[in-house]
């Protein structure tokens, strides 16, 4: 029996990587069909038929029509991934499906939401990217906090800052101790995603401030760059971040005396952690190599390598843009949370990208009272319930 032609083969496979740990054996034993099967979709050489996609729709908690959606042209981006070289495949190949939705996800919301303009600084070109010394880097990051008209102050709220400038940014868990973020440039649009999993106001500023980088850093390199200079172009990123959260000349005028002590002082200031600035104060040559090991030490000593003081009671920030847009279509522009999702094709991941509350797309969700449907009252109860019209209905507290 022949499949459903309109069936698009790339959603399948974005679909299935965007559930960490999803091989084709375990999707295809999920719907009951063969591994062998499962690829022939994936591929395009086969067309499943509309029972199949019914069954893929359930196993995934993704809409029946989705999978019948075109996929628009996205070109060939280039995906930097923060991670541990040996990790980097799994959870990368997740964060660049869930990219590439993002992207999705923001184009189709932009029909009805004025997104802001991308402001940032102008990427560097490919050879400029190539040829990049540590004190370029602290020239890229000052340059941008010029633009930004921070000078050389604390920046307060990061993630809104970003925002603003254009970046689509989201966060959620990934399943990675080890996987820090990810970023790309989609069509002319940077976005960023950064891993919740550590739930660290600290290091999440230092992600997203080293996705940053590697936007405007790296936008021009190639697939071949990324792979002979993977280790490079993070340590790159690493030292703008570390810049642009803490710049050169404040540092040295702060930190003249680096101890546990006095690091832990500048954390709460700069928003910076004691881990990033030994690391800095090392990348700068204000402490010899002696002094770096032994501050490291010191850190382990106080278990601070597991936690640092104010990371438990210092929240991260989140990302507002998309969930905002998505709370703005419903509540001013006519929609419904079923047309949001036939207008998305997405719900679980369209609220785990968006940042609403899993459920939040759910037609009763917050709902927790509800009117008694009744006949029509007596004139008695009529009178009553229009004068209480407004008056806040208290509850006993037996």
């Amino acid at each position: 029996m022949q499949g459903i032609e309109q069936f698009q083969s790339g959603r399948l496979k974005r679909a299935r990587l965007m559930y960490d740990g999803l091989t084709k054996a375990a999707l295809a034993e999920m719907i009951n069909v063969s591994p062998s099967t499962l690829t022939k979709w994936e591929d395009g050489t086969h067309f499943p038929q509309n029972e199949a996609i019914e069954k893929l729709s359930e196993a995934l908690k993704i809409p029946y029509h989705w999978f019948l959606r075109p996929i628009p042209n996205q070109g060939s981006p280039l995906f930097l991934n923060r991670a541990k070289k040996r990790l980097l495949k799994a959870p990368g190949d997740r964060s660049n499906e869930m990219l590439l939705n993002l992207s999705e996800i923001y184009h189709i919301a932009a029909e009805w939401i004025n997104f802001p303009e991308v402001n940032l600084i102008e990427s560097l070109s490919r050879t400029e990217a190539l040829l990049l010394t540590h004190h370029q880097i602290e020239e890229i990051a000052s340059k941008l906090r010029e633009h930004w008209g921070v000078g050389i102050s604390p920046i307060q709220d990061l993630t809104k800052r970003i925002e603003k400038s254009g970046v689509i940014v989201t966060r959620f868990e990934i399943g990675y101790d080890d996987m820090d973020g990810s970023s790309a440039w989609i069509n002319d649009r940077p976005f960023i995603f950064i891993a919740a999993d550590k739930d660290n106001y600290f290091r999440s500023r230092f992600d997203i401030s080293h996705e940053l980088g590697h936007l405007i850093m790296h936008k021009n390199l190639t697939q071949e760059d990324k792979k002979v200079r993977f280790d490079l172009l993070e340590e790159q990123a690493h030292y703008f971040a570390s810049c642009l959260l803490f710049p050169p000349n404040a540092f040295i005028a702060e930190a003249n005396k680096i101890s546990i002590e006095s690091l832990t002082m500048l954390k709460k200031r700069w928003g910076i952690s004691i881990a990033a600035m030994i690391y800095k104060a090392e990348s700068m040559k204000m402490i010899s190599s002696d002094e770096g090991s032994r501050l490291w030490r010191s850190l382990r000593y106080r278990g601070y390598h597991k936690c640092e003081p104010y990371d438990v009671e210092t929240k991260p920030e989140q990302p507002v843009a998309l969930k905002n847009s998505i709370k703005l279509m419903l509540e001013q522009g006519g929609f419904s949370k079923s047309k949001i999702i036939d207008e998305f094709g997405l719900k679980k991941h369209l609220e785990v990208l968006c940042g609403l509350a899993s459920g939040y797309l759910d037609e009763d969700f917050g709902q927790i009272i509800s009117m008694k449907s009744k006949n029509t009252p007596s004139s008695t109860n009529a009178t009553n319930l229009h004068k209480r019209q407004g008056e806040l209905i208290k509850f006993s507290r037996d």
